[in-house]
């Protein structure tokens, strides 16, 4: 197949899965949503925020398989080693549940039961990566919606039963597992690559990888710590919405990503054409949220949720600026450019000093963009000087 017929083969697979699986997540918060009220659903969130934490080694995992593919070297016992990698990760929290329950204001007894999630995880990761690397992303966006439309399904359940936490906590460890079981029956099939990757080869995604995730999880989890239950609620159901525009920006860079990792010597094209597809979405994202965001909060959330809606506009934005942020991470991971990484790295501090300063949730806000934006604005001008510089050598050498 055609390189450019295969990328929006590829964009149209994972961007309608991912399209799809977004609803999902979107009913997901509003049968919570509209069940619990934003104090209990701003638990969900932080106990949901917590396990996607603990999980944080396993985004790290699935870029580094989706750069280097299935290796044939100790398929087995590296799997050994990430269901064992899984069980620490579920240890942690269970061990901890006490301290973690008080400084999070959850039961502490849930903290033995919802990190459960993690024991499968990491293979999972490593299963999905292989998946995206091998382009199989019919299977890879089948796990995503098949995921999100049960996890609906275990919040109806959940929503209507005494000791919800508890019982929705559980209902997703056991998704977990069953998502596991999927991956790891297509996984086995691909045809191992020759070579395992240099260590160096490993350390820029790992870092991009972590990164990616600390941008998406941050501000929510400082709202939880900082502000009442009422008030992190509000800014748990902010982030719900907002962050619909970057979640569709990952699936655009996963598809950037193995496109540029199968043709370098196109990744500028793939780069321009994926962030063209990108400010289309993402524009008419924040033309709605600024044009209606009463008719959106009331619509996603309920209208208990309706204080944060002037505050829609500006978050939004800064979400925008952060999917364009993440597109540019997989860029670098592909072209192996530290350039488009550093900046991110210097944002997500300057980001995480801020919010600990900022005593109100429209602070909260304000932080977020800017520094979004800003983070963006850096790491678009360190890949252009990147760039610039490969493109002199070149004319230099064959001028």
């Amino acid at each position: 197949m055609q390189p450019l017929r295969r990328f929006w083969r590829d964009n149209s697979v994972l961007g309608a899965s991912t399209a799809a699986a977004g609803v999902a997540n979107w009913l997901y918060a509003v049968v919570l949503a509209h069940r619990l009220g934003p104090v209990a659903f701003g638990d969900v969130s932080v106990l949901n925020n917590m396990v996607v934490v603990l999980m944080l080694p396993a985004s790290v995992v699935t870029l580094v398989a989706t750069r280097t593919g299935r290796t044939g070297v100790r398929w087995r016992r590296a799997a050994g080693w990430r269901w064992l990698a899984g069980g620490m990760l579920w240890l942690i929290p269970a061990l901890l549940n006490r301290r973690l329950g008080s400084a999070l204001h959850v039961p502490s007894g849930l903290l033995w039961v919802w990190p459960l999630a993690a024991f499968p995880i990491m293979d999972y990761a490593a299963n999905v990566g292989y998946l995206q690397r091998a382009r199989q992303y019919g299977r890879v966006g089948g796990l995503a919606v098949g995921g999100s439309l049960a996890a609906v399904g275990a919040a109806g359940v959940a929503a209507v039963v005494p000791h919800r936490l508890l019982v929705l906590g559980t209902l997703q460890a056991l998704l977990a597992g069953g998502l596991w079981a999927f991956s790891a029956c297509w996984a086995t099939r691909l045809t191992p690559q020759p070579n395992l990757p240099e260590g160096r080869a490993v350390l820029l995604p790992a870092i991009a990888g972590t990164l990616g995730s600390l941008l998406t999880l941050t501000d929510s989890i400082v709202a939880k710590a900082r502000f009442s239950p009422l008030t992190a609620g509000h800014y748990t159901g902010l982030a719900t919405i907002g962050q619909a525009v970057p979640f569709v920006a990952g699936a655009l860079a996963t598809v950037l990503l193995t496109a540029v990792l199968d043709h370098p010597g196109d990744s500028r094209r793939w780069l321009a054409r994926t962030l063209m597809l990108y400010g289309a979405l993402a524009g008419g994202a924040d033309i709605l949220f600024l044009a209606a965001p009463d008719a959106v909060v009331r619509v996603a959330l309920g209208s208990a949720f309706l204080p944060i809606s002037g505050l829609l506009p500006l978050y939004g934005a800064g979400m925008t600026g952060l999917g364009t942020v993440l597109i540019l991470l997989a860029f670098a991971v592909a072209r192996h450019r530290w350039a488009g990484v550093w900046p991110v790295m210097l944002g997500w501090t300057g980001w995480v000093l801020w919010l600990a300063r900022e005593p109100t949730l429209p602070g909260l806000v304000t932080a977020t963009a800017v520094t979004m934006l800003t983070t963006l604005a850096m790491q678009g001008v360190a890949l252009g000087l990147v760039a610039g510089s490969e493109t002199g050598r070149t004319q230099r050498r064959y001028g």
